[in-house]
């Protein structure tokens, strides 16, 4: 989770690691909206990595930013991923991905303790359960960002599919905080 626990609104991404569009959002939407709305207090944003049972990448990526989070670099690991993923999709077709590990050092963490977080089931049990609303609410592609007001859980939340702007979010959450939602 990325900004103040308590601000009046939050945002969650659906995403995958292997998923383009997501990358995209990453390299060009998601910053501003850090900047407008996350940096100011006004809204939090969390990220839910969708990633299959089987070992591949996205899942990889997604237990492992988990295991960041632990050092209060999980927001930074997923940005860096995606970052580097657009980096390797525009000038360096072909070239081996790096390694989550790599990863890891190039944030500065304690590369060991965040190998040993990795480990932990309770990352696993967090990408599968992502996984599962991602299949029950019948999100057909990412990234999906569900935009709610804090205090008003009980209702619904606001679902943007692949936003190309800030103005995108800034409607949502002006809808979120509505009444009547």
């Amino acid at each position: 989770m990325l900004g103040n626990r308590t601000a009046p609104v939050t945002i969650i991404e659906y995403g995958n690691f292997a998923c383009p569009t997501c990358a995209a959002a990453h390299g060009t939407v998601l910053p501003e909206v850090i900047e407008h709305y996350v940096r100011t207090g006004k809204a939090s944003l969390e990220f839910r990595g969708i990633a299959g049972d089987s070992r591949s990448r996205s899942r990889d990526l997604a237990l492992s930013a988990h295991a960041a989070s632990a050092q209060r670099r999980g927001w930074d690991f997923v940005q860096l991923a995606y970052l580097r993923s657009l980096e390797r999709g525009a000038a360096l077709q072909g070239a081996p991905a790096e390694s989550s590990a790599q990863l890891a050092a190039a944030l500065g963490l304690d590369v060991r303790g965040w190998n040993d977080e990795r480990a932990k089931p309770a990352w696993s049990s967090q990408v599968k359960a992502a996984a599962s609303v991602a299949a029950v609410a019948r999100f057909s592609a990412f990234p999906v960002f569900l935009v709610r007001a804090r205090d008003n859980s009980e209702r619904p939340f606001v679902v943007l599919t692949d936003p190309s702007s800030v103005r995108e979010f800034a409607g949502a959450i002006a809808k979120a905080l509505e009444s009547g939602g």
